[in-house]
């Protein structure tokens, strides 16, 4: 297969409502799925009593330690549940980082192309400056003289 070859693929998925209580034949079959209800369900009763969010999913995580909801694993990796939960994916701000990037990896771009562009003409220039001074020149004494005086001058 070449490097350029590309492959289409049709795939079809079947998606899960793994809220609480929709889909109890999934929950009684996955206990890291069940549990993971369980912690959305609770912080969302928080919300609604009027909990702010971060405080909701703290408390939340924090009962299905004590309960015994999934386990070690929020006892290891609590604050990045947290977090994770806390963090909205926002398309907008998405497309406004990605957007930003895009634009400062042009920015470098045209400046490594305008550095080696003037780099170019700089080549050029001193080209063009030796042959006159050669044309000038009457003994390579004083061609040497010349390109010194140049040289002080730049």
């Amino acid at each position: 297969m070449e490097g350029n070859d590309k492959i289409e693929l049709e795939l079809e998925a079947t998606v899960y409502n793994i809220n609480k209580g929709r889909n109890p034949s999934l929950e009684e079959r996955s206990v890291s799925l069940s549990g993971y209800a369980e912690l959305i369900a609770l912080a969302r009763e928080n919300e609604k009593a009027r909990m702010e969010k971060d405080a909701a999913v703290r408390d939340a995580v924090k009962r299905c330690i004590k309960e015994g909801v999934l386990g070690g694993f929020l006892k290891k990796h609590g604050s990045e549940v947290e977090n994770m939960l806390l963090t909205e994916w926002n398309w907008d701000d998405a497309l406004a980082v990605s957007k930003q990037e895009g634009w400062e990896e042009g920015w470098e771009q045209g400046i490594e192309k305008s550095i080696e562009k003037g780099r170019e003409k700089t080549r050029e220039e001193d080209r063009k400056l030796v042959f006159s001074l050669i044309e000038k020149a009457r003994s390579v004494d004083e061609l040497k003289k010349m390109l010194e005086d140049k040289m002080k001058q730049q």
